[in-house]
């Protein structure tokens, strides 16, 4: 099996499909603490502990994070979406599919949500801006983490198939 055959290229982006599906759902944790306050009155009291803690959260990952932790996931996301595309790239329908999802993800973050999580983290605003900011993320985590998630099944399937069809041969 050569260095970059089609199996390694497969096997890189699992990895970076993994790691963008873990960094997404680990972010999604730290808003689900927002949800109740989403779907029903809170207090501004309940309102301020909670972005007291997700502040904390997101200035550690985002302000405070030493350089080459803040440019780790775009590498991840820009090799996940080249390996993605290597990987599948003489199969009909997933040479454009697979890279495709994890391209609206990797968008997504880089306009919307890595900027809003960088200023929930650095300058928090009023308890109610706090809220609506932090609602519309968790909204933008669970998306990307369905794309990624369809990502990794329709990985995982055509994986199966392919050795399937080898197997045969």
């Amino acid at each position: 099996m050569a260095i970059w055959s089609t199996d390694r290229w497969r096997e890189l982006s699992s990895l970076s499909a993994g790691f963008i599906f873990a960094t997404i759902w680990f972010d999604m944790m730290f808003d689900v603490k927002l949800i109740d306050c989403c779907l029903s009155e809170c207090s501004l009291e309940e309102i301020s502990s909670k972005q007291t803690v997700i502040s904390a959260y997101y200035s550690q990952v985002t302000w405070y994070a030493p350089p080459p932790m803040r440019i780790l996931l775009g590498f991840v996301m820009v090799m996940g979406i080249i390996s993605s595309y290597y990987s599948w790239k003489r199969h009909p329908f997933l040479w454009f599919l697979q890279p495709l999802l994890l391209a609206i993800v990797s968008v997504m973050a880089a306009i919307s949500t890595f900027p809003a999580c960088y200023w929930l983290g650095h300058n928090p605003p009023e308890p109610e801006k706090f809220l609506g900011s932090s609602c519309r993320v968790f909204t933008e985590h669970g998306f990307q983490l369905g794309l990624v998630f369809l990502h990794i099944l329709l990985h995982l399937f055509c994986v199966k198939q392919s050795n399937l069809a080898k197997k045969r041969n």
